[in-house]
C-alpha cells in the first residue's frame, strides 16, 4: 500500500514539475503575442 501512496505522490510531483516546466515554455510565447 505504501507503494501505491508513494507512486501517487510521485506522478503529483512530475505533473506539477510539467506544468511548472510548460508554463516557463509558454509565458514568453503569450508575452511576444500581447506586445
Amino acid at each position: 500500500m505504501k507503494e501505491i501512496v508513494n507512486s501517487g505522490h510521485t506522478v503529483i510531483v512530475l505533473m506539477s514539475g510539467i506544468s511548472t516546466a510548460w508554463d516557463e515554455q509558454t509565458q514568453p510565447l503569450l508575452d511576444a503575442e500581447k506586445s
